[in-house]
């Protein structure tokens, strides 16, 4: 398993240390005007979803991926687990994160292959082509982001109960 693979089946672990018996410090959100631990994990797995079945298969088909609004696809994200429980939102976390990796696995052969996101074809900042191997390393990429956002806040947390 390449190293983007590896970091994207790492998160499973994580999500699996994540103190789920407080319930309120899940609900609560990392900062003001900020989403939930519970809904940041959401955001990752509708992501996931997303990837598992829209985009993967779009890709394998034409060579192309089209997200939809950032934006309004997270917000939506966070509204499907208001009435969910944290331990209902990590397992299907787990279940789609495994499903993720497994498919990443599955389509290797594509990593290589140029595709277009949005209709564009290159990496502004590179002008190199987008790859099915960029998408992987870019969505590890946003996983380590936001698990950086989670582990800060809880940290910030432990440290103020503390005192």
């Amino acid at each position: 398993m390449n190293e983007q693979l590896y970091q994207l089946n790492s998160l499973i672990n994580w999500y699996k240390s994540l103190p789920l018996n407080d319930l309120e410090l899940m609900n609560k959100p990392i900062a003001e005007g900020k989403f939930s631990v519970k809904e940041i994990i959401a955001h990752l797995y509708r992501w996931d979803e997303f990837l598992l079945n829209v985009g993967i298969p779009s890709i394998i088909e034409s060579g192309k991926i089209d997200f939809p609004n950032f934006h309004d696809y997270n917000h939506e994200s966070a509204k499907l687990v208001l009435e969910k429980g944290i331990e209902e939102v990590i397992t299907q976390a787990i279940k789609t994160r495994e499903n993720l990796v497994k498919c990443f696995n599955d389509y290797q052969e594509f990593a290589q292959k140029e595709i277009s996101m949005n209709g564009k074809t290159h990496i502004p900042n590179t002008d190199q082509h987008f790859t099915f191997y960029y998408l992987i390393e870019d969505f590890s990429e946003h996983d380590q982001h936001h698990k950086k956002q989670i582990e800060d806040f809880l940290h910030i947390q432990s440290s103020s109960r503390a005192n």
